[in-house]
């Protein structure tokens, strides 16, 4: 019988994973590209909601929740950030960061 691997992190066990430094980059830019939606699964999961509650409360089908969670940063709308995060009771702050650029 196999033995189990146990990882403590995604990046952990993509790293075991992924011999190939192609890989590798890959998968570590999916997860730096989907920073906001893992966030809003932590934020459900913690609340012990489920898709099927959350959608009730945003007044949606549950499979707009599992789209949100299923996609990546780039896809999300704001509009759907912050009614998912009022529906779990749930503050959003949006911050503007001067860089300096200009």
């Amino acid at each position: 019988m196999a033995e189990k691997m146990r990882f403590k992190s995604v990046e952990e066990a993509a790293a075991f994973l992924a011999v190939d430094d192609t890989v590798k980059n890959l998968v570590q830019d999916e997860i730096d590209n989907s920073q906001i939606v893992n966030n809003l699964l932590r934020l459900r999961l913690r609340k012990g909601v489920s898709q099927k509650e959350l959608s009730r409360s945003m007044g949606c089908d549950s499979s707009k929740i599992s789209r949100i969670e299923a996609g990546n940063d780039a896809q999300l709308k704001i509009g759907d950030i912050s009614q998912y995060a009022s529906a779990l009771g749930v503050q959003m702050n949006v911050v503007f960061e001067d860089t300096g650029r200009y």
